[in-house]
């Protein structure tokens, strides 16, 4: 077994994508950042773009772009000793990862004992993959967001983060304007046509779509609004012609479990992460 590194995100998409497409659902999240890499959303000289080849063929993935966290693909255990080799030259002081289950507990024992980091476990998530749409209805509407409404996007992006206690890097206001910009974000409205609640739907893999950003005040909750919406942009997502959606939960919220498993969302892995420090 050997590991590729990649200067250019492009060439790391094609000569990654039979593995990529075999391992869509759990490699959507890797996939994401590289599309995202390749389009100018982060520094390419930066980057840590790392394939695995066995036999001639691609068998594991493993992308960072700084400040982000690594992001592992599914490996085998010789996959994850030759990437933490390879950080260990690369980036001896990685300050967060995040893989499958499958691939975390053994890259987490290699890697502290390598470095003699100390490991803090992060946010637990369940990833779910829908192929087809449960309908679930709401009182109103999916729609664009309108422009007048950016400062209320920010407001509840904020409110997102807080919730779920992600570590932010960069401004909300500047994410908020991206997905603005790129018409990913959605919006549902009452019958008032006041929106009620926010998600974001794009490509994720090279053939999927993802579900992300999920949000709803807390005074607008427990109405249906969120499942609502969820199901309409996966709708939206598979009417493009995308063969599936996944999407990203805490693993310790039964709530929002159990909301989009109504939607048609079927689970598919635990993911689990840590932060790293050192000395």
């Amino acid at each position: 077994m050997k590991l590729r590194r990649f200067a250019d995100p492009e060439a790391f998409l094609k000569a990654g994508r039979a593995h990529l497409l075999a391992e869509e659902a759990r490699t959507g999240l890797l996939h994401g950042i590289v599309q995202q890499l390749a389009r100018g959303a982060h520094r390419r000289e930066e980057a840590y773009l790392a394939l695995l080849e066995d036999g001639g063929e691609v068998v594991g993935a493993a992308v960072r772009t700084p400040p982000w966290k690594l992001v592992l693909g599914p490996m085998s255990d010789a996959g994850i000793e030759k990437v933490v080799a390879d950080l260990l030259e690369a980036d001896p002081t990685l300050p967060e990862a995040m893989a499958p289950a499958s691939t975390f507990a053994p890259f987490l024992a290699r890697w502290t004992a390598a470095t003699g980091a100390r490991a803090t476990a992060g946010m637990a998530q369940k990833l779910y993959r829908l192929d087809a749409v449960t309908p679930t209805e709401a009182p109103g509407r999916m729609r664009h967001p309108r422009d007048a409404e950016r400062g209320l996007l920010v407001e509840w992006a904020n409110g997102f983060h807080r919730d779920i206690g992600l570590r932010l890097h960069g401004s909300l206001d500047t994410i908020i304007d991206a997905h603005l910009r790129e018409q990913t974000l959605r919006v549902w409205e009452d019958e008032s046509g006041a929106p009620v609640s926010m998600a974001v739907g794009a490509q994720r893999g090279p053939t999927s779509a993802r579900i992300a950003f999920v949000y709803t005040p807390p005074e607008q909750r427990r109405r249906g609004y969120a499942g609502a919406l969820v199901a309409a942009i996966a709708e939206e997502q598979l009417a493009k012609g995308r063969s599936f959606v996944t999407l990203f939960t805490e693993r310790e919220n039964p709530t929002s479990n159990h909301i989009y498993q109504q939607v048609g969302f079927r689970f598919v892995e635990d993911f689990e992460e840590a932060r790293f420090s050192y000395g």
